[in-house]
């Protein structure tokens, strides 16, 4: 089971041009890990620059429509609600997520601290990091 957690391109409201190639290589990058659509779920934050995002990689990586959520925070009910969609659901064995700063990174550390690990990252826009939750490990892979 893996989660990858995609922050949103630049934005100034919209996407911006940047942005969009921003969002464009990190599909690339997800393209690279194999994810097979037919059991991925793809969430969003609610706000127009992660939706914009989602929507780039529905389009790049042939995933079903993005499903926005309000809970794309990084508290402890994120994380099992996270997990729950992981345990619930065996179609799901992937979850793309695009979200903000602080939430990526507070989300990124909260599974680390789970996994008896410490992880600090800088997240910049259009940046892909993983968390596998079967192995215990939490990763920045774009941009590396």
């Amino acid at each position: 089971m893996r989660i990858f957690l995609v922050r949103h391109g630049e934005a100034g409201g919209h996407l911006t041009d940047l942005g969009v190639a921003q969002i464009k290589a990190a599909a690339n990058v997800l393209k690279q890990s194999e994810i097979n659509p037919t059991e991925t779920l793809l969430l969003t934050s609610p706000l127009d620059r992660a939706v914009q995002s989602a929507d780039i990689l529905r389009e790049e990586l042939g995933l079903d429509a993005a499903i926005k959520k309000d809970w794309l925070a990084s508290d402890e009910s994120s994380m099992h609600e996270l997990l729950s969609i992981l345990t619930d659901d065996p179609a799901v064995k992937v979850i793309v997520l695009t979200s903000h700063m602080p939430d990526i990174i507070e989300t990124a550390e909260h599974f680390a601290r789970s996994f008896d690990m410490s992880f600090r990252a800088r997240v910049r826009n259009g940046s892909v990091h993983l968390i596998e939750v079967e192995n215990k490990i939490v990763k920045r892979l774009f941009p590396e």
